[in-house]
């Protein structure tokens, strides 16, 4: 949380990870999402940017994850 130049390297590590996984593949992250991403606070530190992901992951569909596969959380905070 007090590290957020480090979210763009972790974020990048964490997709790698899940597309190891599959099936999905996931090739990036859209940009309103990684806006969204970045002004999150992150009270839960890294283990909650992993669940964050990987809730993206089952959620999602294409190649990019979408402000709309985020939780919940991150859509209410950019429709405000």
């Amino acid at each position: 949380r007090e590290r957020r130049a480090d979210i763009d390297g972790l974020l990048r590590a964490l997709l790698q990870r899940y597309n190891a996984r599959g099936p999905r593949r996931v090739v990036d992250i859209a940009p309103e999402a990684m806006r969204a991403l970045l002004d999150y606070s992150w009270p839960g530190n890294v283990r909650e940017l992993q669940n964050v992901v990987e809730y993206a992951f089952a959620v999602g569909r294409g190649p990019l994850i979408t402000l709309d596969e985020l939780p919940p959380e991150f859509r209410e905070a950019t429709a405000q």
